[in-house]
């Protein structure tokens, strides 16, 4: 999910802090990729989304949290089992970003 933001509105750091008092229920990390700082949010090891910041908007997509289990066999097997788990965490984050920041 993409969410066209004015540039330079928000910070990681602003984001992450919003989020932790949005949805209090989810586990919370940052962590570095080419394209710079991401926020994982976690339900369970197997669940989750990440949130980046770039280029004047905001993408939230589904991932599996936990390094290993993205290692293991390359997360195909387990994204076929976690994948609807995984929309319903990028949808929620998604829409309250797009309410919040949303263009």
């Amino acid at each position: 999910m993409k969410i066209t933001i004015t540039p330079e509105s928000v910070s990681i750091e602003k984001l992450l802090a919003e989020l932790q008092n949005a949805f209090p229920e989810y586990k919370y990390s940052t962590s570095k990729n080419i394209f710079g700082t991401y926020i994982i949010v976690a339900k369970s090891a197997y669940v989750g989304a990440a949130v980046q910041i770039r280029k004047g908007m905001i993408t939230v997509y589904g991932m599996n949290p936990a390094l290993w289990v993205r290692l293991l066999m390359g997360g195909l097997i387990l994204i076929a089992f976690t994948y609807s788990g995984m929309k319903k965490v990028e949808k929620a984050i998604g829409g309250y970003l797009q309410t919040k920041y949303g263009k």
